[in-house]
């Protein structure tokens, strides 16, 4: 890639939405969201509110811009009671 240009348009959104909304391409999987909810099913109840109030993100498409409030947006209506 020495010298080379490469330009984005509306894939700089796109790529990052698909990690929240798999469908959009075509995939019939859940969102990030929803696996950590999935994840989150299967301990026991009395852990769910530590856990929910413990989520660490880390990793390179943790720096997209307002992933941390997305993630957080959507998690939080759709934590178990």
């Amino acid at each position: 890639f020495r010298g080379e240009k490469v330009t984005l348009d509306k894939e700089r959104f796109t790529i990052p939405e698909i990690i929240f909304s798999p469908s959009d391409i075509g995939l019939n999987e859940g969102g990030i969201s929803d696996s950590i909810l999935q994840s989150l099913g299967k301990i026991n109840a009395d852990f769910l509110e530590v856990m929910l109030e413990n989520v660490i993100i880390s990793g390179g498409n943790t720096h997209f811009p307002n992933f941390k409030e997305r993630l957080f947006k959507e998690l939080r209506p759709n934590a178990p009671d």
